[in-house]
């Protein structure tokens, strides 16, 4: 959802996608739990339904994102495999858009406290650094 709002809506200093999915044929592979689940929400397979699960990819749309990404993402992610941050950072590269990727080794998709807040401490400070940036270009 944060591309799609950041591809939406240009105007913004930056997006953080934080062990988000960028690839819905992707996550229908590796997640067998949500292939049913999936397969009523789009009407079929991906193989079915392929432009069901393109429109619900934000990697498709990459190419109008204007804004910088930071992608937040664990090795050990077991509900969004780490391959959807690797994919989103090689598109970002072909279209030259600033990005960068904080990849952590031992979190799970869900962090506990104290992690939680270090990590969106970090977010944070990246998405302030580009609001000054942004801020010192318009003037």
């Amino acid at each position: 959802m944060a591309l799609f709002t950041a591809i939406a809506r240009p105007q913004s200093s930056s997006v953080v996608v934080w062990s988000g999915v960028t690839d819905m044929r992707l996550t229908y592979e590796e997640r067998e739990d949500l292939q049913k689940t999936f397969r009523k929400v789009t009407g079929g397979t991906p193989a079915q339904e392929p432009e069901e699960y393109e429109r619900r990819t934000p990697i498709k749309y990459i190419e109008k994102l204007s804004v910088p990404l930071l992608i937040i993402h664990s090795r050990k992610d077991e509900n969004v495999s780490i391959n959807h941050a690797y994919l989103l950072q090689r598109e970002m590269e072909k279209y030259e858009n600033p990005c960068e990727a904080k990849i952590y080794n031992d979190f799970s998709h869900h962090l506990n406290d104290l992690d939680r807040k270090k990590v969106l401490q970090e977010a944070c400070d990246w998405m302030k650094k580009w609001e000054e940036n942004k801020r010192k270009d318009a003037l």
